[in-house]
This record gives structure tokens, C-alpha cells and sequence, in this order.
């Protein structure tokens, strides 16, 4: 999970019957928002988008030359049958995901770490 200016995300997770799931949804925390408050799933406006994952990392980034938190780095998780080393960068102003590094097979090896 990551805070971003005014809004919460997660991303990935697992659902009740532990299937991976791959989606990211954002909370809205300003203070008008906080007597309806609700998740709401952030549709991806690219065409590619990371591997359903748990346990990834998220961290709120300031993109380019922006004072303001506008961006989050998804990094790494568990997909299933190995961890994963793949990085992605999420724009929050237009929904974009944008593949940083490529996930490796040296990942599988839960002994070795990045």
C-alpha cells in the first residue's frame, strides 16, 4: 500500500479462495471524503500491466521535475509459484503502467534476492 497526495493504493493481494489478483484500487482520504469513503478499482490506461501478485512493494515517486507525489513504484511480490524481481512505474494522473525493469528467472530462487 502506498499514500499518494490524498488517495491510498494497494495493488495485487489475494482474494478469499487465494487466487493472485492483479488490480489496484485507490482510497480517496481527503476530508470530504471520509463519510462516503469507498474503494474504487483504478482502471490501467496502457495495455500492459504487471502479473497478478502479494506482497509486492509500493512507494510513493515524484515524477520528473513535479514537487508533487504523482507516481508509485510497484516492485517485486510473490506470483504464485515464485517471487518476482520486475519493476513497474504507475503514473496516477493518467492510469498508465509503464514496465521499469523485467522480471528474471534468477527470481525463482527464493535464496536469492535482488
Amino acid at each position: 500500500a502506498a499514500l499518494c497526495a490524498d488517495r491510498a493504493y494497494v495493488f495485487g493481494g489475494s482474494s478469499g479462495t487465494g487466487e493472485l489478483l492483479g488490480e489496484m484500487w485507490m482510497l480517496r482520504c481527503d476530508a470530504a471524503a471520509t463519510s462516503t469513503a469507498s474503494w474504487e478499482l483504478v482502471t490501467p490506461s496502457s495495455e500492459h500491466t504487471p502479473t497478478a501478485r502479494a506482497a509486492a512493494t509500493l512507494s510513493p515517486i515524484s515524477l520528473s521535475d513535479s514537487a508533487h507525489l504523482v507516481g508509485m513504484l510497484l516492485f517485486g511480490g510473490y506470483g504464485g509459484s515464485s517471487f518476482r524481481d520486475d519493476a513497474w512505474l504507475f503514473d496516477t494522473c493518467t492510469a498508465a503502467r509503464t514496465m521499469l525493469l523485467p522480471h528474471t528467472a534468477q527470481a525463482a530462487d527464493a535464496s536469492v534476492r535482488p
